[in-house]
């Protein structure tokens, strides 16, 4: 089992699927991981609506791209539009 905490492998699928860049997707993931932690460390007990909105689209992304090996376009949009990240150009 890998004993690890890296979320770049996320971060690179998700802008591989969007045609985005890794790096818009940083502070994004950043911030669910940050309140991961915060819940399984005690800290909170509360995830806001847009985190688990967030969590929801992030999984329903790399599920449709794993299972249907397409995302639908108006979960790429769902997406994009609640982490913040700019569509591509």
């Amino acid at each position: 089992m890998i004993n690890t905490t890296d979320v770049r492998p996320v971060r690179e699928r998700l802008a591989k699927l969007t045609r985005t860049s890794s790096d818009a997707w940083r502070e994004p993931i950043g911030r669910l991981f940050g309140l991961r932690s915060r819940l399984v460390h005690g800290e909170t007990e509360n995830a806001p609506a847009e985190a688990t909105a967030l969590v929801e689209l992030v999984a329903r992304t790399l599920l449709y791209a794993q299972l249907l090996h397409r995302v639908p376009a108006e979960t790429e949009a769902a997406l994009l539009s609640a982490s913040g990240v700019p569509p591509p150009s």
